[in-house]
């Protein structure tokens, strides 16, 4: 898998031809500069599966180099691209729930062939007492020892929610936290707010200004994203999220008290995510959306960036079309 993931890589640089800094990086032994660099060249390659012409190498005219340009059917746009990756608390805390699942092993047995999804109620700054680990294990023997059917529940020092499923024959158990835990809204919006400020001078009819949202790490979400550029929503998330309200707090929201200086230039955001890799032929599977801004001044036209899902303004709410795949990209 690595030696097709490598071979990839390969292709995509010698097809797209990068500046010297996206080279460094892929040949990098630094993990967040090697990331960096196989997602910008992930997107190039996804968009050009898609129709689009991509341009790594372009210059504005006062010298800035976005990361890349990419256009399509009188559509063309900066995309300026940042992965998102766990930071040290969120390392840390990894570190931390990996030796308390250990800890657990040692106080249930796991029926053979399940796998036990197990969310603890908030996130872990130190690790547990042995007391709370044994009342926790005590609560949990006869509940694995029944059908497991039924979700699991424990309120104590250490509460958390479990599931149980068919699993591999080796029986395992996963624990994280509670989804919203480990927020990454704030370092998202910072990252957006400082792209949209470098680039929105250089914003014309002709060109516009997305960024991409790149997933490189552990809970890093689509709707982490979304408030990232919004705030909490006043308008309404119709589907996905029901009845959110907005606080304008948002990297893309004019005036907001996090707005960037230039937001109403500042088309919408890409999210990305890796999936699958192919051995034969070389390819990974790439899941993509798209957020528009509803503050731009010159928003992109609905529908114009299909087949990714699109998030654009119907009304007074934003609603996704399009449905969501993955693009096999080589």
């Amino acid at each position: 898998m690595a030696v097709a993931s490598a071979r990839l890589v390969e292709s995509w640089v010698e097809r797209f031809d990068p500046p010297a800094k996206c080279r460094r990086d892929v040949m990098s032994a630094d993990a967040t500069s090697f990331r960096s660099g196989r997602w910008e060249l992930a997107i190039a390659a996804s968009l050009s599966a898609v129709g689009f012409s991509v341009d790594p190498r372009f210059r504005l005219p006062d010298g800035k180099t976005p990361d890349l340009v990419v256009a399509r059917d009188g559509l063309r746009t900066m995309v300026e691209i940042f992965v998102v990756g766990d930071d040290d608390r969120t390392r840390a805390e990894q570190a931390l729930l990996r030796a308390t699942t250990d800890r657990l092993l040692e106080r249930v047995q796991l029926p053979p062939c399940t796998f036990v999804s197990m969310s603890a109620h908030k996130r872990l700054d130190e690790a547990f007492s042995e007391e709370a680990l044994d009342q926790l294990g005590a609560a949990l023997r006869p509940w694995l020892a029944g059908s497991g059917e039924a979700p699991f529940r424990f309120f104590g020092d250490f509460s958390v929610s479990a599931t149980a499923m068919p699993g591999d024959p080796e029986p395992a158990l996963s624990l994280t936290p509670a989804g919203a835990a480990l927020d990454q809204t704030p370092r998202i919006r910072d990252r957006v707010r400082t792209k949209i400020e470098r680039y929105a001078g250089s914003v014309t009819p002709d060109l516009r200004l997305t960024v991409a949202v790149c997933e490189g790490g552990w809970k890093i979400t689509q709707g982490q994203m979304l408030t990232a550029l919004y705030g909490s929503e006043r308008l309404h998330r119709r589907w996905h999220v029901v009845g959110a309200s907005c606080d304008g707090s948002g990297a893309a929201v004019v005036g907001g008290p996090n707005g960037a200086q230039g937001a109403e230039a500042f088309s919408g955001a890409w999210y990305m995510s890796a999936g699958l890799h192919d051995v034969d032929p070389p390819a990974v599977h790439v899941s993509a959306s798209f957020a528009h801004s509803p503050y731009c001044s010159e928003p992109l036209p609905p529908g114009s960036l299909l087949p990714f899902p699109e998030l654009p303004v119907h009304g007074d709410a934003l609603g996704w079309s399009g449905e969501r795949h993955d693009l096999v990209v080589r």
